[in-house]
This record gives structure tokens, C-alpha cells and sequence, in this order.
């Protein structure tokens, strides 16, 4: 089993990683600054926040886990969530801090919630659950745009949803998976990355931070597999990052090779290679999963 890293090495980790992107490429300091802020604040939550007791598989649970469904449901991932409270609370200060533009849509939510005119749970099913509608509802009422609430929502609900899963892991551990969706969550993955002397591929969850072994040569959106529609673009001497395009869907996904390091900051890959969804978008290309860093207007 995996030693597991304390919440202040994970917090050095992060820093450096970002820290040094924002170094070598100084136009990305905007865009990653923000998000540094967050990863940093969700790392010391998430040490607050209770594991998950302990969980057994059910023989109906590992029926349709072989049938290609993911172990929660929308519901079951919602519930991840404790009750609007203190250890919820503490996840608004960060947000405020990062993203200082968004402090009234927060107070309208936290207003909301304080006072029980909405319900998180639902909302976060309904986000969970592609219920647009139900959702865009709910941002009119509040007087906040949907995107808005949709990012506010996600960020609140990372913390828990990244330390609870942590129970489930181990269970699944043995069991096969082959699909480009988590095994946990059912999201799409935000990162791919090669593990190890001999480059493994693995997928990087957008939601729960899952990572999963999957073939080098798929796409993880459309299971397109073969040379002729999958393409590999690099950017100068950055051999070790690179952006995945499937001319088949249309997707992308950016990668990195972390070989042996046991340094990376997996949290956050995928915000530091933001250049490469720049490079993709221009071409045409849509995010495989869509992200907070990733949403660019390349009109610009």
C-alpha cells in the first residue's frame, strides 16, 4: 500500500509545480494563480474532512461495475456532502479569495442556503445529473448565472467528494475497468499521464481525482483506437507534455509523461498544461472533460 502523503507535503507540491509554470511560461500567471490559491486551501480542508467508515461491496455492485457502470451514482456522490454546515462553510473563504470577482454570487448562495431556500444535495444531483433545466432554474431564482453556480457548486462539493472516495479505491483496486469514465464517479478525465519505467497510461478524474490504468493508443471520449485519428502535438522543447487530439469525436486531452518521479503534483497537472488547451482550442478542439482553467475564448 501506498505511504500516504501529509496534507503540507501535498500543499509544497502543488506550489512548486505551479510556481515554476507560471515561471517559465509568465502569460499563465492569471490563469494559474487562482487556481493555486484553491488547491492549496482544498488540500488543508480535505485533511478535516472525515474518511468515508468503511465499505463492502455488494455482489450486485460488482455485477454492474462489470458491465461498465460506475460504482456511485449521482446520488450516492451527493451524499458525500455533509449537510449545509461549518465543515462546508469553510470551502466559500477560498473561493472568495481566489476568485474575488464572484464574492456577491457567493453571498447570494450562502444566503440561500443559510436560510433553506435551496437544497445542496438537490442542487448537486441536479448538477450531477445533466437536470439543466431544474439547475438553471435554481440560478435565475438566486439571481446567479448558471455557469456561475455550476462552478460554484463543483468546488464546493471537490473536497469531499476527493477524501471520501478514498474508501472506495481499495475496492476496486483488483477489479477490471477499461472505459475512458471513472470507475468511482462516472466523470471524464481531465488529465492522461504515462506512470513508470515502462509508460503506462493512466486517466485522471476531473471530479473525484480517480486515477485508472487505460490503453495508450484510445481515446478515452469516443473509443476511437488506432494511429490515423489520434495526433500528438508538443510545443517547443516540452517533449514530456503534449495534447491528444481525436479527429474521430474531436476531443482533446492534454498529457504528461511523469515517469518515475514520485514528486509530481498530480492535483495539479492538468491547470499547468493550460497552454495546451489554448493550442488545441484554436485547432478546433473540445475538452474531453470541461474545467474550470480550461474554459478559454480563443477569439480573443
Amino acid at each position: 500500500m501506498a505511504k500516504e502523503i501529509k496534507p503540507e507535503e501535498t500543499v509544497k507540491r502543488i506550489e512548486k509545480a505551479l510556481d515554476k509554470r507560471m515561471k517559465e511560461i509568465p502569460p499563465l500567471k492569471p490563469i494559474l494563480d487562482p487556481f493555486k490559491e484553491l488547491l492549496v486551501e482544498r488540500t488543508l480542508i480535505k485533511s478535516g474532512i472525515a474518511d468515508r467508515p468503511d465499505i463492502q461491496l455488494a455482489a450486485s455492485d460488482i455485477e454492474r461495475f462489470a458491465e461498465g457502470e460506475p460504482l456511485l451514482t449521482t446520488g450516492a456522490i451527493a451524499s458525500l456532502i455533509n449537510p449545509w454546515g461549518e465543515t462546508i462553510k469553510l470551502t466559500i473563504p477560498p473561493l472568495e479569495k481566489a476568485f474575488p470577482k464572484l464574492k456577491p454570487e457567493l453571498k447570494l448562495l450562502t444566503k440561500a442556503l443559510d436560510a433553506g431556500d435551496i437544497d445542496l444535495k438537490d442542487c448537486i444531483e441536479a448538477l450531477l445529473g445533466g437536470e439543466d433545466e431544474e439547475l438553471d432554474s435554481t440560478a435565475s431564482r438566486l439571481g446567479i448565472q448558471s455557469p456561475v453556480l455550476r462552478f460554484l457548486l463543483i468546488q464546493i462539493l471537490k473536497p469531499f467528494v476527493e477524501k471520501r472516495i478514498k474508501s472506495f479505491q481499495g475496492l476496486i483496486k483488483k477489479l477490471p475497468w477499461h472505459k475512458g469514465y471513472c470507475p468511482i464517479c462516472g466523470s471524464l478525465p481531465e488529465l492522461s499521464f504515462l506512470r513508470g519505467k515502462e509508460g503506462q497510461r493512466w486517466l485522471r478524474c476531473s471530479l473525484c481525482g480517480h486515477e485508472w490504468r487505460f490503453k495508450k493508443t484510445e481515446c478515452p471520449y469516443c473509443g476511437y483506437e488506432g494511429k490515423k485519428g489520434r495526433k500528438l502535438i508538443y510545443v517547443e522543447d516540452r517533449k514530456s507534455e503534449w495534447v491528444e487530439l481525436c479527429s474521430e469525436c474531436h476531443k482533446y486531452i492534454v498529457g504528461i509523461d511523469l515517469g518515475t518521479s514520485t514528486e509530481a503534483a498530480n492535483e495539479a497537472a492538468a491547470p499547468g498544461l493550460v497552454y495546451l488547451d489554448i493550442v488545441a482550442q484554436e485547432k478546433g478542439f473540445t475538452p474531453i472533460a470541461v474545467c474550470a482553467w480550461n474554459v478559454i475564448d480563443t477569439t480573443k
